[in-house]
């Protein structure tokens, strides 16, 4: 079976996901970043029965390229990945999941997806604390500088290994459907 992993990443977390997804694969699979204004030829995705598809979460979805992307694959089995920088909510990760997913055309055929924390910018981090300093008892931001830290370390080991075990997974699944 012809397999193909397509994603984009902002900061490189999902970069590090793609190539253990394509470690995980028992076929040959290199991870091809997804690069703006992409054209199906380029992306060669005609010839592919599985395509796992990454990106970085992006105000609860996925970015534009990847839009377009999904929402151009016809007749194929399809998986999802991706990292958010707040990972630690099973509801947060459903609810992207359910956007992303019905970007694809219902000729698909939707495999599962795959979600894990990301780090996220130092940038980020600061923002928080500039707006800690104007409300000091502010909870929320003070849990999003919590999370800034757990995310710091994201995608860990354990997440690769997890990235590698739904791939496999995944294509086993897609052998015997």
């Amino acid at each position: 079976m012809k397999v193909k992993v397509i994603y984009c990443s902002h900061t490189g977390n999902t970069a590090q996901l793609a190539q253990a997804i394509a470690d995980g694969l028992p076929a040959a699979a290199v991870p091809r970043e997804l690069a703006a204004g992409f054209t199906d030829e380029e992306n060669e995705i005609d010839e592919d029965e599985l395509i796992f598809a990454g990106f970085w979460v992006d105000k609860g979805g996925c970015p534009e390229e990847m839009t377009e992307l999904l929402r151009g694959i016809h007749h194929r089995k399809v998986a999802l990945f991706a990292t958010a920088g707040f990972g630690q909510d099973a509801a947060y990760f459903a609810r992207i999941e359910q956007k992303v997913r019905a970007l694809l055309p219902v000729d698909n055929r939707y495999m599962g997806a795959f979600f894990c924390q990301g780090k996220m910018q130092i940038s980020v981090r600061q923002r928080y604390e500039e707006i800690q300093k104007r409300n000091p008892e502010d909870l929320k931001i003070k849990q999003s500088i919590e999370n800034f830290d757990l995310a710091s370390t994201h995608p860990d080991d354990q997440d690769l290994d997890h990235a590698k075990k739904f791939a496999a997974e995944v294509y086993l699944a897609a052998l015997n459907k």
